[in-house]
Order: structure tokens, then C-alpha cells, then sequence
């Protein structure tokens, strides 16, 4: 409430919420509509769909994949993929790989940096944060939103 009063203040301006003026000024339209849930396919769409049906009766397969493709089957063998340490390779491994140098994306941020680094009269040299520094802000009384939570079970189930 007090950023609010501040912002208020600065902008010179009150914040009305929750009146009926304020609601009718705000109201959003599209809730007013129906959706169609079931909406006519577009004719690209139909024609592509007769297209394939007739492209697989006429190769003799299907070209959509209908069924599951588990990575094992439900005896857990690994059929179609196999960890690289395993004594099952199934694929050439260890073949070399050209180097066409660094991607245009990264030149151009190095680019940038030395642009920056040069009108600004400094040199940029990032440095590794000492883990002992970072600043662990309170919860609140909410904890973590569910994202954050998930980002950072992921983030410890690959480290480990």
C-alpha cells in the first residue's frame, strides 16, 4: 500500500479500483464472447489431411505416428536407444567433427563488448561471484512461487 501511495504521489494521479466506473473503463470484451471450441478447419488443413490419407494409401504406411515410442519397451530393454557406455553401441562414436569457428551470434557480442568497452574508456572483466557474497533475501511468508521451485529441483537434480 505504501508503494502505491508513492506512486500515486509522483504521478500525480489516484488509483481507483474496484468501482464501477473503474470496472467499466477496464473491462475486458473478450469475456463477453462465446468461444467455439469446435470451430470448421481451415481449408489448408482439410486438403492437407486428404493429401497425407491419400499419400498413405498409396505408400502403404502411415505417416503420423499414432502409437508410443518409448525409449524402452515394457519389459525395460532398451531397444532403440542404448547409453553410450554400454557395450551395445549401435552408432559410430568419437568421428570427427568440422569446425567452421565461431557462430555470427557470437561475434557480434564480442563485437559489442569491445564497442562498449571502447566508448566507454574501460575494460569489462567479469569476475566470478564468491558464493559467500550472494545475498539470501527471505521468503516471505510465501515461499518460493511453484516455477522457481521446479528451476531449482532441476537445477539440483542435474548437479547431481
Amino acid at each position: 500500500m505504501d508503494s502505491i501511495s508513492i506512486g500515486e504521489k509522483m504521478n500525480k494521479h489516484k488509483l481507483i479500483m474496484g468501482t464501477a466506473d473503474s470496472k467499466a473503463k477496464w473491462h475486458n470484451v473478450a469475456k463477453d464472447t462465446l468461444y467455439n471450441y469446435y470451430p470448421k478447419l481451415d481449408g489448408d488443413v482439410v486438403n492437407t489431411n486428404r493429401h497425407m490419407v491419400e499419400a498413405e494409401d498409396r505408400l502403404g504406411y502411415s505417416m503420423v505416428q499414432l502409437n508410443s515410442d518409448p525409449i524402452t519397451d515394457s519389459t525395460g530393454e532398451y531397444t532403440q536407444y542404448t547409453h553410450p557406455e554400454s557395450g551395445k553401441k549401435k552408432w559410430k562414436m568419437n568421428y570427427p567433427v568440422p569446425n567452421f569457428g565461431s557462430d555470427s551470434e557470437i561475434d557480434n557480442v564480442k563485437e559489442s563488448i569491445t564497442g562498449a568497452e571502447t566508448s566507454l574508456g574501460i575494460k569489462w572483466n567479469p569476475a566470478e561471484v564468491d558464493p559467500a557474497k550472494i545475498i539470501d533475501y527471505p521468503q516471505g511468508k510465501f515461499g518460493l512461487e511453484s516455477d522457481m521451485q521446479s528451476s531449482l529441483k532441476s537445477l539440483r537434480d542435474t548437479q547431481s
